[in-house]
C-alpha cells in the first residue's frame, strides 16, 4: 500500500546509524534446546550496510528496528567487518554457547549487506571451532538458492545449519500490506524446498499481531500461519510477538495510540493450539535492544507480565508447554473479552483509517 511504503520511508530518512558502535550492543544471549538439552544460543549482529530489501525505495518491514544498527547503505571497508567479528568472538567463552545466530540486521545471504568473502572468513572461523555446533542465519527467500545453500555448506560442514525466513504472516495481503513484506508465500514454498532438498533445516518466524489486526484476528493468523509451515516443511517455528521498535511503521502507530502489542494470553494461546510432539515452537523475547519501546504484555494491574515472561524463558529452554498451566489472573477475562471485538471495517479500510491523517 502506496501510503506505508511513503510512512516507512520518511521514517527510514529520520533513523540514525548507530553501527560504527556495533561492537557495544552486538552479543545477546539467549535460552534454546538442541536435541532436548537446554542449552544458551549467542546472537552476534555484525556491521553491514542494512537489509537488501529496506534499502529499496519504501522497502522495510513495519515492526523491524534493524536498520539502526546498519550503516544504511554506507560502504564499510571489509576489514571493519571483519575485525568487529573478530574483536567480539576471541572474547567469548565459547564452551558456553553450542548455538550461534549470525545476523546483519537483513539478509545473510544478500552479497550487497556483507561481502560474501568477508562471510566466508566469518564462517571459516566458526569452522574450525569445536565448541559450536549449530549455526543459524536469516534471508529472505528469494536469495535462497541451490548455489548459496552448497557454499554456506561448504564452510561449514561439521556444523548443523539452520536457515529462518520470515513468513510472518501466511496471508498475503496481510504480509504485502500489514508488514509490507516483498515477496508472496509460493516464494517461502520454494525456499522451504531448497533448504529440504540441500539438508538443512528450515526455522519459520511467525508474527504474532501485525499492526491493523484486531487481537482475534492476529490470534487466528497466527496459528494458520504456524500450520501452513509446518506443512512446508519447516524444522522448527518461532513465534514473534510484536515489540515496538524505534524508527519503525509500528512505532509510529504506537506513538499516536493506533498500535497495542499482544497480550501474553494471546502469545499462550497460539502456542497452546499450534504445539504438539512432533513441532518444535520457539517464542522470541527481543526484549535486549536497547530501541524496544513497547512490549507484549497482560494489561493488568497485578503485573502478571513478569511472572510470564519468566515462564517463556524457561519454555525455550525445555520446549515444555505444560510450565504455563498453573498461570492464572483475572486479567484473562479481560483480555477474553477483547478478543471478542469485531471491527466495522475491512482490513484495508482500517488501515487508510489509522493513516489518514498522515501528512507526509
Amino acid at each position: 500500500m502506496k501510503i506505508i511504503k511513503r510512512i516507512i520511508e520518511d521514517v527510514k530518512e529520520n533513523t540514525p546509524s548507530s553501527y560504527l558502535d556495533v561492537t557495544s550492543q552486538n552479543l545477546f544471549e539467549f535460552p534454546a534446546n538442541v536435541d532436548g538439552k537446554p542449552v544458551k544460543r549467542l546472537f552476534m549482529l555484525l556491521p553491514s550496510k542494512g537489509c537488501e530489501w529496506a534499502m529499496q525505495k519504501g522497502g522495510g518491514c513495519a515492526p523491524c528496528g534493524a536498520l539502526y544498527y546498519t550503516s544504511k547503505d554506507k560502504e564499510i571497508p571489509k576489514e571493519f567487518i571483519l575485525n568487529k567479528f573478530k574483536e567480539s568472538y576471541h572474547n567469548i567463552d565459547w564452551k558456553n554457547y553450542p548455538v550461534v545466530y549470525l545476523c546483519t540486521g537483513g539478509s545473510f545471504l544478500s552479497d550487497k549487506e556483507v561481502p560474501w568473502d568477508v562471510k566466508a572468513n566469518i564462517l571459516r572461523i566458526i569452522e574450525g571451532n569445536k565448541d559450536i555446533k549449530k549455526v543459524i542465519v536469516e534471508s529472505l527467500p528469494n536469495l535462497v538458492t541451490h548455489k548459496k545453500i552448497r557454499n554456506l555448506k561448504s564452510l561449514l560442514k561439521s556444523k548443523r545449519i539452520e536457515i529462518g525466513i520470515g513468513l510472518d504472516s501466511f496471508d498475503d495481503y496481510i504480509r504485502l500490506n500489514c508488514i509490507n513484506k516483498n515477496f508472496s508465500h509460493k516464494q517461502y514454498d520454494k525456499a522451504a524446498k531448497i533448504i529440504k532438498r540441500e539438508g538443512l533445516s528450515l526455522l519459520t518466524y511467525v508474527h504474532i499481531k501485525p499492526p491493523f489486526l484486531t487481537e482475534k484476528e492476529a490470534i487466528d493468523d497466527a496459528i494458520k500461519t504456524v500450520n501452513y509451515a509446518f506443512k512446508k516443511n519447516t524444522r522448527a517455528v518461532s513465534l514473534e510477538p510484536i515489540f515496538v521498535m524505534k524508527h519503525t511503521l509500528v512505532d509510529f502507530l504506537y506513538q499516536k495510540g493506533r498500535y497495542k502489542p499482544p497480550w501474553l494470553w494471546s502469545v499462550l494461546e497460539v502456542l497452546k493450539k499450534s504445539v504438539s510432539s512432533s513441532r518444535e515452537i520457539r517464542i522470541n523475547q527481543n526484549e535486549n535492544f536497547e530501541t524496544t519501546t513497547g512490549y507484549p504484555q497482560n494489561y493488568c494491574e497485578k503485573d502478571c507480565s513478569l511472572n510470564i515472561r519468566k515462564k517463556i524463558f524457561e519454555y525455550n529452554k525445555n520446549l515444555d508447554v505444560s510450565i504455563f498451566d498453573d498461570i492464572s489472573c483475572e486479567c484473562r477475562n479481560k483480555w477474553e473479552e477483547e478478543c471478542k471485538i469485531i471491527s466495522p471495517y475491512s482490513l484495508e479500510k482500517r488501515i487508510k483509517l489509522s493513516l489518514e491523517d498522515y501528512n507526509g
